[in-house]
């Protein structure tokens, strides 16, 4: 699995859904929705249909994996972009005493940089909050766990 279906895995267990129900909530075979995650199966409207069922532009983010360069002209911003969104999730974990998973982080990290690139204006209250609820998510469904003395 590669870092395109570990997020998928990763927004259906936030959205504490199956694959099967998750591939029929957007009309495609769950075989499919399966190849997209485990097999690298990368076609743009099997891309397109999960991106929507999950909020989350997957297109985007293969074809930035494929080319290294980002696809916008302002590779300052996007790099910028993506830099705040770990310095947040790490302080965010780092100020809850939390230990985590360096797969669970990156996962984290995404989502908030997807936030991030819709929302460049929102403020740091607004990216922190949203942050942090991404954290208390992953705290309550045992993602991440408080470190123990």
């Amino acid at each position: 699995m590669d870092k395109i279906g570990d997020i998928i895995r990763e927004a259906l267990f936030f959205k504490k859904q199956s694959i099967d129900d998750f591939a029929k909530s957007i009309a495609l075979p769950p075989n499919t929705v399966k190849n997209v995650m485990y097999k690298n199966v990368r076609k743009k409207e099997f891309l397109e249909k999960i991106s929507a069922g999950l909020g989350i532009d997957l297109y985007t983010m293969y074809i930035n994996s494929k080319n290294p360069l980002p696809s916008s002209n302002n590779t300052e911003i996007i790099s910028s972009i993506y830099k705040r969104a770990s310095n947040i999730v790490l302080e965010a974990i780092d100020n809850n005493n939390i230990a985590y998973q360096k797969d669970k982080v990156e996962t984290l990290i995404v989502i908030l940089y997807e936030f991030l690139l819709k929302n460049m204006e929102a403020s740091d209250e607004i990216t922190d909050a949203f942050c942090q609820g991404m954290i208390e998510h992953a705290l309550k469904n045992f993602m991440m766990t408080k470190k123990t003395s």
